[in-house]
């Protein structure tokens, strides 16, 4: 009894640890879902515009099936286009490839990009297309 006790808890423990360290922010020197999500939440969390052409989206996650999930809205006054379009870029493969892997279904939805503004200084979706 204490010997298949102990054998289960060392299982338990080491489906902990592998489940956890799926989430950190690189693995072999290339990127996570997890860890890019945060870089580019980081990136796009600055919506601060001084007119409308500084808004802009970006198509970002993918359907099962095709496409975007969302789409991210951004203002090109204090970000970096190029590292984010590279980051989402890379995110959106990956998610592609984990869709693929686990066989997942979507509703095969097709989503417009938004129709941006600079509201109250912010960037913002009026409506979509």
């Amino acid at each position: 009894m204490k010997v298949s006790l102990y054998v289960i808890s060392i299982v338990f423990l080491w489906q902990v640890i592998v489940a956890c360290s799926a989430n950190l922010p690189k693995q072999g020197g290339k990127p996570t879902i997890v860890g890019l999500q945060k870089n580019i939440a980081n990136l796009v969390s600055d919506k601060s515009c001084d007119n409308g052409k500084q808004c802009q989206s970006i198509a970002y996650g993918a359907k099962a099936c095709g496409g975007p999930t969302h789409y991210l809205i951004y203002s090109l006054k204090n970000i970096d286009a190029v590292k984010l379009s590279s980051e989402v870029k890379q995110y959106n493969q990956l998610m592609k490839e984990d869709n693929r892997r686990s066989g997942r279904i979507s509703n095969c939805s097709i989503l417009i990009p938004p129709t941006l503004m600079c509201r109250d200084n912010q960037c913002v979706a009026t409506r979509s297309r």
